[in-house]
């Protein structure tokens, strides 16, 4: 019976609206089928940021570039390279969420698990 019960909070805590959205965020799709490893929530996060530190690095030339060309500040440069800064603490703090109910899961279900 504790199994049943395991599965239904397991079920739950990944169906639940936050853990959704950072799934969304880390691009995992059938979050709502089945869990997935650690290894997979690393893996979509790493390519995720991969791919935002070189868009990131791409607008810092791009900025560095408009202002040596302008004598004032280009606020539109750095309004985007801000942005990608967020996107990768939005990606970062996705991972985190993922992992540590991840990381409960399997405390619980240690716990769960008969004594021999």
């Amino acid at each position: 019976m504790q199994v049943e019960s395991h599965s239904q909070t397991e079920n739950w805590s990944w169906k639940s609206q936050s853990a959704q959205d950072a799934a969304e965020i880390l691009g995992i799709d059938g979050l709502s089928e089945e869990v997935p490893t650690s290894a997979h929530v690393v893996l979509a996060a790493q390519l995720k940021l991969r791919h935002l530190r070189r868009e990131l690095s791409a607008r810092l030339s791009n900025s560095l570039e408009a202002y040596q060309v302008e004598t004032g500040l280009n606020s539109k440069a750095d309004l985007s390279v801000e942005h990608v800064w967020g996107r990768i603490r939005r990606v970062q703090a996705a991972r985190d969420k993922l992992l540590l109910l991840r990381r409960r899961l399997s405390a619980d279900e240690l716990m769960s698990l008969p004594v021999k």
